[in-house]
């Protein structure tokens, strides 16, 4: 890998470092393992923010409705670009499953399939 690249990559750990809590080592840590997940996989979810969650029953139906904020990393021919994105869907209370609701770029759609996972039914 070429040092440019690798340079670029402790640059942005240091960055996502300085955003987060508690001491510095574990914060650049998982900094330079967000920034290594979006190397191999071009995107990574960095943070989660949940910031309306509804409840409703009706005609038989009893869904949760959830709209979030996704912070995630892009990695693109050695640079990186953090960006955010908006959440959307429900949880279908009575099989278990959340239904998302996609909109956006590539980039986007792909870190808000992988933000489900922060999803606590």
């Amino acid at each position: 890998m070429e040092k440019r690249v690798l340079r670029n990559i402790m640059i942005e750990a240091h960055k996502i470092a300085k955003e987060l809590e508690g001491d510095y080592q574990a914060r650049l840590k998982m900094a330079l393992k967000m920034v290594w997940e979006a190397v191999k996989d071009d995107t990574t979810v960095i943070s989660y923010k949940e910031t309306r969650r509804k409840e409703w029953k009706k005609y038989g139906k009893h869904r949760i409705y959830i709209d979030g904020k996704v912070d995630y990393i892009v990695h693109k021919v050695g640079t990186f670009t953090l960006l955010t994105t908006n959440l959307g869907g429900y949880i279908d209370v009575q099989t278990g499953k959340f239904h998302i609701s996609t909109y956006g770029g590539t980039w986007a759609v792909e870190a808000q399939l992988k933000a489900q996972k922060y999803i606590n039914i």
